[in-house]
């Protein structure tokens, strides 16, 4: 099996790029066969687009935010705990 080393040996850039025969025609491939599943999926499960969000759009969860924090009381706890 060989010997384990307990930390990472460092490493040059060089030695870390993989060096494949056919990387260019991997990586094309690849890409189409994820366009391929990618647009499987989203006929299968009925997605869309989402339309864009103007800038000044607040979300809901600001105006949620902003509308309770008038209604809910603010509790105080004692300071001098006993334990």
């Amino acid at each position: 099996m060989g010997r384990l080393f307990r930390y990472n040996i460092p490493q040059t850039i060089k030695t870390l790029t993989p060096q494949w025969p056919h990387l260019k025609d991997f990586r094309v491939a690849n890409s189409e066969l994820k366009q391929k599943q990618k647009s499987n999926y989203d006929s299968r499960h009925g997605t869309k687009p989402l339309a864009d969000i103007p800038n000044d759009t607040k979300s809901g969860l600001q105006h949620l935010a902003l509308s309770h924090q008038d209604k809910l009381p603010l509790m105080r706890t004692p300071q001098d705990h006993t334990w």
